[in-house]
């Protein structure tokens, strides 16, 4: 199954670039992703701190990908 995960902020600094595309050996959940994702690359922020989409609408920790799915992890931001 092949998604492409995209990066912004601090995650595009840890991961050292903007996206990458993945060839998921078989169904997941975003959970699931995040933990691979955490081991791929330790400093990745803890699951509570970030907003998760996919395919642009918001999702849920638990929700399944699909194939062709464009997740996208959104660090917390802060602003005025």
């Amino acid at each position: 199954m092949k998604i492409k995960v995209l990066y912004f902020t601090h995650l595009k600094s840890i991961t050292q670039k903007d996206h990458e595309n993945l060839d998921l050996s078989h169904p997941m959940t975003l959970l699931k992703l995040h933990h691979i994702l955490e081991q791929k690359y330790p400093n990745f922020l803890e699951l509570k701190h970030l907003a998760i989409a996919v395919n642009e609408t918001y999702a849920k920790p638990h929700a399944q990908l699909k194939e062709g799915d464009t997740v996208c992890f959104i660090p917390p931001v802060a602003g005025g």
